[in-house]
């Protein structure tokens, strides 16, 4: 386990602790890899899998003039965090599927799943 967890931090999928012990967020480092690498999406990984996660490394688009920002691959369902050109963490994520939906905060009703797509740029990001 200490190996995975390790391999996963180094790879920016796992932000924990590297102690050998299995918690909620070694599993979505887990299912974040194998979505972002087109793997099965379970949370375990095969013999092959740690073949594929030793060799991993993350591709987003070259954006010279904004290298700090954040990437997500709707297709895959995972955002990637950008620093310098480099991707340093990978995390999974949910869009909306495009469908009606009843929502379930009271008086709102009947909405559509709906994620927007563009670029907004980091300067425009508001501040925590």
């Amino acid at each position: 386990m200490v190996r995975i967890q390790a391999l996963l931090a180094d790879k920016g999928f796992y932000g924990g602790p590297v102690d050998g012990y299995q918690r909620g967020e070694m599993r979505h480092a887990i299912v974040a890899f194998c979505k972002a690498a087109d793997l099965d999406r379970v949370p375990t990984l095969t013999p092959g899998d740690m073949e594929v996660l030793s060799a991993w490394e993350a591709q987003v688009p070259e954006v010279p003039d904004q290298p700090n920002r954040v990437e997500v691959d709707l297709e895959r369902q995972v955002l990637h965090l950008v620093e310098k050109g480099r991707v340093v963490a990978t995390l999974p994520v949910s869009s909306g599927s495009g469908r009606r939906y009843f929502s379930s905060i009271p008086g709102f009703g009947w909405a559509w799943a709906f994620t927007p797509r563009g670029i907004l740029p980091m300067k425009d990001c508001p501040a925590p």
